[in-house]
């Protein structure tokens, strides 16, 4: 086992541990919580391999501890609709910003752009303290 390989699992037994503790218990291969309901999670991704490469080990490690994980390859429009709509349960994104904050920040992370349809803010993120 080299380096990376062991430092992976170290993290998926610290996740599937945190998970235990929160109530989401292993039954039959599944994460399940106290009403019995999978812990089931979908990647949303653009037919591009780049996104396999990178998706498919995290999926991997996710189905190890009993989460269902799949990822819906889907056009770049359809892709760009359900973003903007918040139609997802994860997405991938890259975003860069200038040395010095400034008022992009409030577009990002800002809790009035969490509910408008289109905003950066795609977290959904609605915290005062931010």
């Amino acid at each position: 086992m080299n380096s990376m390989d062991y430092k992976n699992a170290i993290i998926v037994a610290q996740a599937s541990k945190l998970l235990t503790e929160a109530g989401w218990t292993v039954k039959s291969g599944k994460r399940v919580n106290a009403k019995g309901e999978s812990l089931d999670v979908e990647f949303l991704s653009t037919p591009d391999p780049t996104s396999d490469r990178i998706l498919a080990p995290f999926i991997a490690n996710l189905k190890a501890i009993g989460i269902s994980a799949t990822m819906r390859a889907v056009d770049p429009a359809q892709y760009e609709l359900r973003s903007k709509q918040f139609d997802f349960d994860i997405i991938t994104r890259r975003t860069s910003f200038q040395r010095t904050p400034g008022i992009e920040l409030q577009y990002f992370f800002g809790s009035a752009a969490a509910d408008a349809p289109g905003s950066f803010n795609i977290n959904g993120i609605k915290d005062p303290v931010v």
